[in-house]
Order: structure tokens, then C-alpha cells, then sequence
């Protein structure tokens, strides 16, 4: 399960396993939301 939380101008995708919390990627406010879901397959 993926989650995502919005931190000033950036955009954190990341998921919690029972042993860490991975940061899949970060995401800059300025980037395109179209751009971003065709490269990185990203369901938001």
C-alpha cells in the first residue's frame, strides 16, 4: 500500500513495511501531474 503526504512544495510517495518506511520518490510542485502518472505509473 502506497500513501503519500504533501510537504511544502513536494509531493512524498513512500510505504510502511513491518521493518522501514521506504521513500519511493519525491515530487516537486512544478512538475506536471500528467507527466509524472505516464513515466512513473504512480496511481495518486
Amino acid at each position: 500500500m502506497y500513501r503519500n503526504i504533501i510537504l511544502d512544495a513536494h509531493l512524498i510517495i513512500y510505504r510502511i513495511t513491518d521493518a522501514r518506511i521506504e521513500v519511493l520518490d519525491i515530487i516537486h510542485s512544478a512538475s506536471s501531474i500528467r507527466k509524472i502518472r505516464g513515466v512513473r505509473k504512480v496511481r495518486l
